[in-house]
């Protein structure tokens, strides 16, 4: 029996250490992962530990039996009370101190930035003020209505940056995705149809705020190129909503009187430069017209288009409106 007590002492004793060593293990020692990317942690706003340790587990990073010594170190470091909002980035891997460095570094914190397509600089400044993004953007970009702004050429997509990135390293961050986007090759097209960037860039504008729908803004971009080509005037109501910074679907009779030069009922051609900034969908439409013999478009309200021959077909449309 004595024999028997010794057996199970020795055995609780070598769990006991092992048990030690594995927290010590988690504790402090980070492991090398074949995944090279870092885990992202999204903390909102009124998450508590509870709710970063339970995100912890759910992406694999925390191992559910060790959650009391994740709880009690944040605690004893008063690391608890210095969690802020925003996307951290660990490592796979890491140990729980690591992991309560990462929290506690405001220079690893992240915020997700999402840029919609169509968005002129007017919007993507009260977005970035919005988000409390240091800098002043037209300072980087230039100003709306402005022909050598960034207008047309800060791609919109979903980005994720530091939280101490300025206006800057924005700006540049979506031009360089443009440039990406922008292929060498669809340069080399658009050289060969005898456009410059700026052109195709400038008619994806007004695609992206007149028409919903690849097939239908390719309708749309051979439209507009016939209508230049033939000395129509394009009579858009994007370009004069632009000047006077509304969304309406349509110009008020006032607004159709402005004298800039953004004003297509006005000035025959396009306008001096991008007015939104085109998704890549609308560049490939601006780039690859569909050809047909409509001169004339208008939306419903329902989003369906009608295109017209002739101006009394587009009269008669105008009863979907």
């Amino acid at each position: 029996m004595q024999g028997l007590f010794k057996f199970i002492a020795l055995f609780v004793i070598i769990g006991l250490v092992w048990y030690c060593i594995a927290l010590l293990n988690t504790l402090f020692n980070d492991h090398p992962s074949a995944i090279p990317e870092p885990f992202s942690l999204e903390i909102a706003q009124g998450d508590t530990v509870a709710d970063i340790q339970q995100k912890l587990v759910d992406g694999r990073m925390l191992n559910p039996r060790f959650i009391w010594l994740f709880r009690v170190w944040g605690n004893v470091h008063h690391y608890d009370t210095g969690v802020k909002v925003g996307n951290v980035n660990i490592p796979y891997g890491a140990s729980i101190v690591t992991m309560w460095e990462q929290l506690h570094n405001s220079s690893n914190r992240t915020i997700t930035l999402r840029f919609l397509e169509g968005w002129n600089l007017r919007d993507i400044k009260q977005y970035l003020e919005e988000k409390g993004v240091k800098g002043d953007l037209y300072d980087v970009t230039g100003d709306p209505l402005d022909p050598t702004s960034a207008e047309g050429y800060l791609f919109p997509d979903t980005y994720e940056f530091f939280t101490n990135a300025t206006v800057s390293d924005v700006v540049q961050k979506m031009r360089d995705t443009f440039n990406e986007k922008v292929t060498p090759e669809m340069r080399a097209e658009i050289k060969r149809q005898g456009y410059t960037l700026d052109e195709i860039v400038t008619i994806a504008s007004i695609l992206e705020i007149e028409v919903a729908g690849y097939e239908n803004q390719r309708m749309v971009s051979d439209i507009i190129r016939r209508r230049i080509n033939n000395g129509w005037l394009l009579q858009m109501d994007s370009t004069v909503n632009y000047i006077h910074e509304n969304r309406r679907r349509s110009a008020t009779l006032e607004e159709l009187e402005s004298t800039s030069p953004y004003n297509t009922y006005k000035f025959k051609g396009l306008p001096p430069g991008p007015i939104s900034n085109p998704g890549l969908y609308s560049i490939q439409a601006a780039l690859s017209p569909k050809s047909n013999n409509y001169w004339f478009f208008l939306h419903s309200p329902d989003g369906q288009i009608y295109y017209g021959r002739t101006f009394e077909e587009h009269q008669a449309n105008r009863v979907h409106l």
